[in-house]
């Protein structure tokens, strides 16, 4: 197959990735500036905006087995969270995704 213009050539790319099992697709609409925020990162680190999302999901990944260990003095209960979390069976309440009007971690407003 001859790869004549970007469109085709992306779609080559997506297609051996799903293929190979290299990679998963996803397709989100997000608010503008969470969007923003992406591209600023990646632009800042001079990585791609594929690679912010999967750290920071790496990253969370790793944050949310730490708090289960933190919390739980029992290691064989901790454990078994874990393995929960992994299982997908795990419930957690989390601040970070329940607006707060008394946050103390406000955007910065940045004028150009």
């Amino acid at each position: 197959m001859t790869v004549n213009n970007n469109a085709q050539r992306q779609r080559t790319y997506r297609d051996r990735h799903l293929r190979e099992g290299l990679a998963k697709r996803l397709n989100i609409i997000i608010e503008p500036d969470s969007k923003w925020t992406l591209e600023l990162l990646a632009k800042c680190y001079g990585v791609t905006q594929r690679m912010i999302i999967e750290k920071l999901l790496l990253q969370a990944e790793i944050d949310i087995t730490a708090r289960i260990i933190r919390e739980e003095a029992d290691y064989d209960i901790a454990k078994s969270r874990v393995r929960d979390y992994y299982g997908g069976r795990l419930r957690l309440k989390s601040e970070l995704f329940t607006p707060s009007l008394n946050s103390d971690s406000q955007p910065i407003s940045v004028t150009a």
